[in-house]
Order: structure tokens, then sequence, then C-alpha cells
């Protein structure tokens, strides 16, 4: 009988042996509690297990094999739902801003702002836009002129320094409308003395200027006034009446025929400045010459309309009435006796005497 009660003894106190308080069955993976009672009996108690380690049992954690995966995670853009809630990366801490891009040119209005993990469409991840109805404009475009804040700085035009521009005005510093090509301006608006255009040649003087008449210069230099690059007489736009007339001189006398004229700033070859031959192919009458009495023709060699009046020369014949010695003989009018019986020269009777 001791034998028997010995032996039970021992296994009681091996089983004591083999469980400790609070301590772990390995091979059912939960938490034992026990003791061993007077009378020999163990009693044991189970709980939920934290495979992970993350502080929390699987009765909460959604994935007790993660870690990271907790009731006080923080959501993560991840697909994944962190924070055991039931929802899949909403409210995640590494959401994306998002701003409406009403006009679809990648910049969204910074007024409204949208927090998601993926890009809802018509929102963009970077603001700014200052105006999401225009494509055109947004933070990343080229300040340009014309009127609006093409850039978003709050900065219009030429008050922008970002300004690119792509128009030029001309100093006008004669005030004829017409600029200089060589001074220019690059701006939105035009510069006080500047202008559009870019085609005056001569800034100096405002009677030059493509709108001008080309005409001739009474004094040298000759100009280019209509800035064709065409002065005077090379230029069919010349306004002739600015032009002196020239008369065609044949016999080379020096006076030209009214019959032939030409107009023109210089003299053309063949021309002459004077007019009044009256016989333009004869040098010896033009209105500059000298009567002279004509041999063989009477001529009216200074073209006054009279043949041989006032002239004076062996050839001559008296004139008789001129006070003139014309046919040299030293004897004048009636002294000659060339004119004793012109009328000029009779009596007092008034008789004229004949041969």
């Amino acid at each position: 009988m001791r034998r028997y009660q010995f032996g039970w003894v021992l296994v009681t106190l091996l089983a004591v042996a083999c469980t400790d308080d609070g301590g772990e069955d390995t091979t059912t993976g939960t938490t034992t509690t026990g003791w061993t009672s007077a009378g020999g009996t163990t009693s044991t108690s189970t709980g939920p297990e934290d495979a992970d380690g993350d502080g929390h049992s699987s009765a909460s954690d959604c994935d007790d094999t993660d870690p990271a995966v907790h009731p006080e995670a923080d959501e993560l853009c991840n697909e994944i739902d962190d924070d055991c809630d039931g929802a899949v990366d909403e409210a995640a801490v590494d959401a994306t801003e998002w701003y409406p891009d009403t006009d679809e040119d990648g910049y969204g209005w910074d007024g409204v702002v949208r927090t998601d993990c993926e890009q809802p469409p018509g929102y963009a991840a970077v603001a700014g836009d200052c105006d999401n109805t225009d494509d055109t404009i947004h933070p990343d475009a080229v300040e340009v002129c014309d009127g609006a804040d093409n850039d978003c700085d709050e900065r219009i035009d030429d008050d922008d320094g970002d300004l690119v521009v792509d128009v030029a005005w001309y100093a006008d510093a004669d005030g004829d409308g017409r600029g200089d090509p060589d001074t220019t301006v690059a701006s939105c608006a035009p510069p006080t003395g500047f202008v559009a255009d870019d085609t005056d040649c001569d800034d100096t003087d405002g009677a030059i200027s493509p709108d001008a008449d080309e005409v001739c210069e009474l004094t040298p230099p000759a100009v280019d006034n209509d800035c064709d690059g065409l002065i005077d007489d090379a230029d069919d736009s010349l306004d002739l009446s600015s032009a002196a007339a020239w008369y065609r001189d044949g016999d080379g006398d020096g006076a030209g025929t009214d019959a032939k004229t030409a107009a023109a700033c210089a003299q053309p070859s063949g021309y002459v400045a004077i007019d009044g031959d009256c016989d333009d192919a004869d040098d010896t009458v033009a209105p500059s010459l000298p009567e002279i009495c004509d041999p063989l023709v009477p001529l009216d060699n200074d073209c006054d309309g009279t043949i041989d009046e006032d002239a004076q020369g062996p050839t001559c014949a008296e004139a008789c009435a001129d006070e003139l010695d014309n046919d040299l003989d030293g004897l004048t009018d009636c002294d000659d006796g060339d004119c004793r019986f012109e009328a000029e020269c009779a009596p007092d009777t008034g008789t004229v005497f004949t041969p």
C-alpha cells in the first residue's frame, strides 16, 4: 500500500514540474495558466495570442503576421488596411493633396484641396493656377503681351520681369510717324517717342519718310525723300512739279527750242535750261547771239522777231535812223550817202530825192 502511494505522489510532482503558472503550451499556441490543488488536480485557462508581437492580439489585430498592421497603426497608401478599421487607404497619412484642374493644364486651383492616394479625375498634384478656365495660364506658362497674368505671379506684361517680348518699337525722333529700324525697344506698350513702324530712312528729318513725295532738291545733296531706295530722276514716283524744265538744244548753241522739253532734276543730255531758240538747227541763231547782217539769207540771229536790226558790219546796209554806223564806213545815218534818198534824210520839204 505504501509503495502505491509513493508512486502517486511521484506522478503528481512530475505533473506540477511540467506545468508553470502563466506558461505557454507550444503545441496548441494558447496561453495557459494553472495550479495544482491539494488533491493533486491541475487547472488551466487559455487567452488570445499576439503572434507578430505588435502588442495587439489576434482578437483585434487584422493581420497578426505583420507587426505594422494593428488598430493603432497609421493608415498608409499601400492598399492594406493598416489600422484594421475595415477600410483600405482611407485618410492615409502619406496621401497626396490634389487640386481641381478644370482646364487640364496640369495645375490646379488651390482654393480647394482633396487628399487621396490616387489622382482623382479632373485634379492635379500642383496648385497655383490663377485662371482654371484657360489652359494657357498657369505657373509654368510664359508671360507675353496680352494683358493677362500668364504665369500667375501677380504681375502682368511690362510689369513682369519674366516677360518674353515679341513686340518691337522703333524710335521716331522726327515725329513723322515712321520709326528708325536701328533704334528699338522691346515692350508691350510703346514708350514715348516710339512707334510700331520701322521704315524711316532718315529719322532726323520729318520731311523724309515713306509718306513723303520724291522731289528735286534745290541744292545738293539729293536725298531719297520717300525712302524707297531711289533718288530724284531714278524714282518713277518723282513729283514732276518740283523738277526743272529743260529744252532740247539740237544745234548746241546753248539755247533750246520750246518745242521739245523735259522735266527732270538733273540736266538731261542734249538739253539746256535756256529756251527761245527760234532755229534749233542753226547755231548762229539763238537769243544770246548778236544780230548780224547775213550776206545770203537774212536771219533773225537774236530771235527777237526782227531781222538785222541794230546790226553792224561791212556787209550791212546803213539803217539811217538807228544812230549806228551799220556799214562801218565812218558815217552814221543821214550823213551816210547810202541814206540820201531815204525818207528819214529828206529835206524839210519832205521831198524824197530819187536818183
